[in-house]
């Protein structure tokens, strides 16, 4: 019977109960910059009037998401927007837990600045050090661009308020 309960214990404490949860927001944007302004500059609107309700799926076991107590956070690298350009955006997105306000900072970069970037997230991609260093270069990069008169020079900033959507069926 000794041996029963043993086998037992130890199966439930080798077994895995935690299973992943996709979560689905549906967000809308309350501020919004582009370029360091926060009207479009033809239409005299904010932005952030412009833009519709955003929808965003988050897999509670993303393992390319930092996890802290407080938020979910990601830096995201993509292609630049011109077909011939070798620069590259740059962004960094966090999620609040408890309350869902989302916020994301954008920048195009070089090509070789947002590998430096991507390098130090794969490196230290649970590290919140790594990702508070790559927060106060974005965000020093992001008021030098945004006051910068050049157009080539891209920004963004969003922050919404998110709303869980719960499955009817």
């Amino acid at each position: 019977m000794k041996k029963l309960l043993g086998i037992v214990v130890l199966g439930l404490l080798l077994c895995n109960v935690g299973f992943a949860e996709i979560i689905t927001l549906k967000c809308v944007i309350t501020e919004m910059e582009v370029g360091g302004k926060d009207k479009n500059e033809i239409t005299g609107e904010t932005h952030a009037s412009q833009e519709s309700d955003q929808f965003f799926k988050i897999d509670t076991n993303d393992n390319e998401a930092l996890k802290t107590d407080l938020m979910y956070i990601w830096v995201h690298i993509s292609k630049g927007g011109k077909r011939d350009s070798t620069d590259k955006y740059v962004s960094y997105e966090t999620i609040n837990r408890y309350d869902l306000k989302r916020y994301e900072k954008t920048i195009l970069v070089d090509e070789e600045t947002a590998n430096n970037y991507k390098t130090l997230w794969e490196k230290g991609k649970n590290d919140l050090d790594v990702f508070n260093e790559i927060y106060r270069s974005i965000n020093t990069r992001y008021i030098h661009l945004s006051s910068s008169d050049d157009i080539e020079d891209f920004t963004m900033s969003q922050n919404h308020n998110c709303e869980m959507i719960e499955k009817k069926f």
